[in-house]
């Protein structure tokens, strides 16, 4: 009883609230938690005597209710602002507040140049 108390407080809190970013999952629009970001990979360039990073991929968390994504996968697309993402894994599985942190990218690369 307690545990729904909790997971409805937290669903109103994330989903209903300033957080809440509209997303396309699998051809279903649904509101999500989002963070973009990027990852490098660092290289070293000996005959520069440097380091640089090369950015090797966009990535993103999406934070989804499990209401509205029961079993998410890797391989699930997700639209956000126009831009494809895809689900490379579960990063984080919230029983409590019912919901899961999904991992995502998008224009991969390898980092050779």
């Amino acid at each position: 009883m307690a545990n729904n108390v909790i997971k409805a407080i937290m669903q109103k809190a994330f989903f209903m609230g300033p957080l809440a970013e509209k997303i396309v999952y699998n051809d279903t629009e649904i509101p999500a938690i989002v963070e973009i970001g990027e990852e490098f990979n660092r290289s070293e360039v000996y005959f520069k005597e440097l380091d640089r990073a090369v950015k090797v991929s966009d990535k993103a968390n999406f934070t989804v209710s499990d209401a509205d994504v029961p079993s998410p996968k890797p391989g699930d697309s997700i639209v956000y602002e126009g831009q494809q993402w895809n689900v490379n894994a579960v990063y984080l599985k919230d029983s409590l507040a019912g919901n899961t942190t999904l991992s995502a990218s998008k224009d991969e690369r390898t980092g050779l140049r």
